[in-house]
């Protein structure tokens, strides 16, 4: 339940890695191993100042160095568990590949567009991903303690929470494109195709967090195979599928950028039938 200290762990975190990236590239000229460097010594920082936070709790989330061992029971939950998110994530950025590569082939203006348009797009990943981490854990919780419910409550919210929040950001980045997109490049052609990506999807935000937190609702059902099994489906094949078919048809950018919208309206679908057909009353007897 203590979210502050590591948030301030990572604040710490971010400012080393800050003055370490200045300090190794601009005077030791270390370039891009400087910033490597940096970034590995920032994150070990936070990753030690929650260690020593951990071990001086003095509560049952103490962390006792003694009591660590290997459990083949639990090994085996996690991995039941957490495989499936693996694989759907490694199999999600192969698929990812292949629509930038068909990105590439539009030229050097596209590839900047897309990208500046990437770095915008991690700041709608924030408050969703934020919200599929936290829905797993407190479905699971629910139903462990026989509160049923209040998993279903906790999911609805969850889920519409996520949907708002990213359909606002969605709404400002569609209003604020062109200023937006300009923060990292200027040349007007590629700030053309990063617009013309932004403008697109946007509208479509509510549908990503969808299917994101539907997700992690899921995998707190201990469901996980239903999340990797649709977006490897939806995500990685049909994507793929489309972009492929779809760019030799009609042969414009505006046609990769509708990939996304397409592939999260399907996985909204199936997400939707899966939470909809949910027999909660047999996940908390099993």
């Amino acid at each position: 339940g203590d979210s502050i200290h590591p948030t301030m762990y990572l604040c710490v975190s971010t400012a080393t890695n800050i003055v370490l990236d200045i300090l190794f590239v601009a005077v030791f000229k270390w370039d891009v191993a400087g910033a490597a460097v940096a970034t590995v010594l920032a994150q070990g920082l936070s990753a030690g100042l929650c260690i020593i936070k951990m071990l001086k709790q003095n509560d049952y989330t103490k962390l006792d160095f003694k009591l660590i061992k290997f459990n083949p029971r639990i090994m085996k939950e996690i991995v039941r568990q957490g495989l499936p998110t693996g694989v759907q994530n490694s199999v999600i950025s192969i698929g990812n590949i292949v629509v930038q590569s068909n990105i590439n082939s539009f030229g050097k203006f596209a590839m900047s567009g897309y990208g500046a348009y990437v770095k915008i797009e991690g700041f709608v990943f924030l408050p969703i991903t934020s919200m599929s981490m936290t829905l797993p854990t407190f479905v699971s919780q629910n139903l462990g303690a026989g509160k049923i419910d209040r998993a279903k409550k906790s999911t609805l919210v969850g889920i519409l929470s996520g949907m708002a929040i990213a359909e606002l950001i969605g709404l400002i980045l569609y209003i604020f494109a062109d200023p937006l997109i300009r923060i990292f490049i200027n040349d007007d052609l590629a700030v053309g195709f990063g617009i013309t990506q932004a403008r697109t999807v946007s509208f479509f935000f509510c549908l990503l967090a969808f299917s994101h937190c539907a997700a992690g609702a899921l995998r707190g059902c201990g469901k996980a195979y239903i999340p990797m099994a649709t977006m490897l489906t939806f995500w990685c094949v049909v994507r793929v599928t489309y972009v492929t078919l779809a760019t030799n048809i009609w042969p414009e950018f505006r046609t990769i950028s509708w990939a996304y919208p397409i592939t999260w309206s399907c996985s909204t679908i199936v997400f939707l039938i899966c939470l909809l057909t949910q027999k909660w009353d047999k996940l908390f007897s099993k």
